[in-house]
């Protein structure tokens, strides 16, 4: 008798031809629960091929049971049916282990199942060649389950699901989806780059390595789906949320941010207040920080206060443990890194930075730390706690009324990257770094113009002309002394100067991540036109292959320094580890955010400077 399987499985959502590629790394596999114990079942059977192509899989042998397989339009079908007695056989569960090295595969569901399953409908998203949409007719209910390991390198989606009584049929219907055109965007520019939307969302399987103190479900929101999860940016990823909350029927964005947030915080706050990074650390302030705006946003997406005020002390002992840093009272926040020269060993990083040796009065944490109280006393304000609202509000003011003559350094004219604790200025050609305070009215606009301004000339005189890729996360390398010690294939530099390693991760390497705050910043000064080349650069590259694989700033889940998609250097030449880093599609934000409703959107709770507009 002949036997079949399911080999291959791929799509296209956008008809690039994608779907040549095969994103599985095995057959499928198929096992039934009998007699309380799950065995696989025989290999597929081959029953009668009908007409319009489809194929019926015998289950285990049973003649009762038919699995049926067939396409439909760009999408699938598959149905079990019970036309007869299926034995001993109770329950089915089909098995796809998908290939992380050619996509990073997850899913997005309507509701996660700890540990490790979820219920439909849900989407299964392969990065950069689309989305399936799933969704069930028929009884009774199918779940799935989200596995995997990030050393074994495994990712795989199993449907499980009683056998059906006799008469019943199992539907699961697997549709090509689009993100709907938004609002003030052409058809144009959103085609090419609607399914790298969804890149950024890469839920991870559960208990994946580095994550401490408390294993993760599946369903938390990391770097990729075999990656750890990493709190210090999850602000940009409820951006990201906030832009289009709806994802597709039955699919929320605001849900599965909240499902993360709310492991972060139920987990991993510990005993002084600070919030766990990754990998152990409760030392990295922008993880609080982040971590208080996406909070937030669940509460703006959703108008659940309820929710929100079940939350509030929790994000309360965040942010008093974030105003406890400043540490001289001077309305700066201090990191507890010194940030002196030569200080950093082989985890001496302050931020996600997390080779660079910032420290102390870091511009970047304080720009994030001033997001989190304007959100804190935004969210106080609704729950009506007016005193709460006033301590935030308060904290926020004085921030902002110091922060620019805390950074802005007479020496370069720029805005330092810190300010170490020794008094030394840390002054670099950082563009995203830089243009962080600008976008959030932290700088005057005069001051912002200038020093934006400077930037973009000082990029014309590096002749730097890959604005495809993203401008390099600095300009001119780092000092030996400013950098850690994490080898030279993440841009540790030998020479003192750090010009031998210059170009290499963030020793000035292209870090697509950065790109959107550049944008911001430009957008809220009205000077979009400036960056409008760079940003039809990127969404054209996101709109063509550039790997083996069909992406285009991924090339599949790798783990291997040195030769991942999220970092380049200036030729082109990948230069990251991960392969797929959620971070480099920020910059799609950017389609939006060029308009004051989606700025304002994301920016609501930031007080209007007294200077604005002078």
């Amino acid at each position: 008798m002949k036997r079949a399987g399911i080999t291959a499985l791929s799509w296209d959502t956008e008809g690039t031809g994608r779907e040549k590629l095969n994103l599985m790394s095995a057959g499928a596999t198929f096992e039934v629960e009998s007699d309380g114990k799950w065995v696989e079942g025989e290999p597929f059977v081959v029953g009668a091929n009908a007409a319009d192509g489809s194929v019926d899989f015998g289950a285990a042998g049973k003649a009762g049971l038919r699995w049926t397989a067939r396409a439909k339009g760009a999408g699938m079908m598959w149905s079990l049916a019970n036309r007869g007695d299926p034995g001993t056989i109770r329950r089915i569960r089909i098995t796809l282990p998908f290939n992380p090295r050619m996509a990073a595969t997850t899913v997005l569901p309507a509701r996660w199942l700890p540990p490790d399953g979820f219920g439909l409908p849900a989407v299964l998203s392969a990065a950069d060649f689309g989305q399936l949409l799933i969704r069930q007719e028929g009884t009774p209910a199918v779940t799935g389950r989200f596995t995997g390991s990030k050393p074994g390198r495994q990712l795989k989606v199993a449907f499980e699901f009683a056998a059906p009584k006799a008469g019943e049929t199992i539907t699961l219907d697997f549709s090509p989806w689009r993100i709907p055109l938004p609002k003030g965007v052409d058809e144009a520019t959103w085609k090419p780059i609607r399914r790298g939307w969804w890149n950024v969302y890469q839920p991870c399987v559960r208990g994946v390595v580095g994550a401490v103190p408390h294993s993760q479900p599946a369903g938390i929101f990391s770097n990729n789906s075999i990656s750890d999860p990493v709190s210090c940016l999850y602000l940009f990823i409820a951006d990201h949320a906030l832009l289009i909350p709806e994802l597709a029927p039955g699919i929320s964005a605001e849900y599965l941010l909240r499902f993360s947030v709310e492991w972060w915080l139920d987990y991993c706050i510990n005993s002084a207040g600070a919030l766990h990074a990754y990998e152990g650390r409760y030392d990295l302030l922008d993880a609080p920080a982040s971590m208080l705006v996406a909070a937030w946003a669940c509460a703006e997406m959703s108008g659940d206060l309820g929710w929100a005020k079940s939350r509030i002390a929790q994000l309360e002992r965040l942010a008093e443990f974030l105003a406890s840093r400043d540490v001289d009272h001077d309305g700066i926040i201090e990191s507890p890194h010194s940030g002196n020269a030569n200080a950093a060993q082989d985890r001496g990083y302050a931020t996600a930075w997390d080779t660079i040796n910032s420290g102390h009065k870091d511009i970047y944490i304080n720009t994030l730390a001033y997001r989190a109280f304007c959100c804190m006393a935004d969210l106080e304000r609704r729950l009506q706690r007016t005193d709460k609202a006033a301590r935030y509000a308060d904290l926020a003011g004085k921030l902002k009324a110091v922060f620019f003559r805390t950074f802005h350094s007479p020496e370069t004219g720029l805005l330092s990257w810190w300010i170490s604790a020794d008094g030394r200025r840390h002054d670099y050609w950082a563009p995203g770094i830089l243009a962080l305070p600008v976008a959030y009215g932290l700088v005057p606009p005069t001051e912002g113009r200038r020093v934006l301004s400077a930037i973009r000339s000082k990029v014309k005189e590096t002749g730097f002309s890959r604005l495809d890729l993203g401008l390099p996360c600095v300009l001119t390398p780092i000092r030996q002394a400013d950098y850690n010690t994490a080898g030279a294939v993440y841009g540790s530099p030998s020479r003192e100067d750090g010009s031998d390693t210059f170009q290499k991760y963030l020793n000035g390497g292209c870090v697509v991540s950065d790109q959107i705050h550049w944008f911001n910043a430009h957008f809220r000064l009205e000077q979009g036109d400036a960056v409008q080349p760079q940003l039809a650069a990127m969404l054209a590259r996101q709109g063509k292959p550039v790997f083996p694989n069909g992406g285009s700033f991924q090339n599949g889940i790798l783990n291997s320094p040195g030769s991942g998609a999220e970092f380049f250097d200036w030729n082109g030449n990948p230069t990251g580890y991960e392969g797929h880093l959620v971070y480099s599609w920020f910059f799609l934000q950017g389609v939006l955010t060029q308009q004051a409703e989606y700025r304002n959107r994301i920016l609501r709770p930031l007080a209007r400077p007294a200077w604005e507009g002078k």
